[in-house]
């Protein structure tokens, strides 16, 4: 008998409105909690997309390098690196320039080329 007051006790305290309120707010403080730590996750999964992407480019990049370096290792390299730079030439060489021609305003190369307005245009 004792036994089952005791239980009828525990049970009146677990079921009471000031416990299932408190139990309510528990639930609710761990569940922000646990979306606070997903949306951390998340943002972290992005981010290491991110720096996984910008790694391969920079491996990319001293790949490029290293070729750029160990081509330079080699006279010719070096003579054709200067060539594109500075625009140089060997003795007994010469340079060829080609030269485009400027346009015109309204998009016209030549000044006797006239559009088909101007041309009706001109008639009358």
């Amino acid at each position: 008998m004792v036994t089952v007051l005791r239980k009828k006790k525990y049970e009146r305290m677990l079921y009471s409105r000031p416990t299932v309120f408190l139990l309510i707010v528990l639930t609710i403080i761990l569940s922000r909690a646990v979306i606070s730590v997903y949306e951390k996750a998340q943002s972290t999964q992005e981010n290491l997309e991110i720096a996984q992407v910008e790694l391969d480019k920079l491996v990319d990049r001293g790949e490029l390098l290293e070729d750029n370096l160990s081509s330079l290792a080699t006279p010719k390299g070096v003579e054709a690196e200067i060539r594109d730079k500075f625009n140089v030439v060997k003795e007994g060489e010469s340079v060829i320039m080609i030269i485009e021609p400027e346009e015109m305003e309204g998009g016209r190369k030549n000044k006797n080329t006239k559009s088909l307005w101007e041309r009706i245009k001109s008639m009358f």
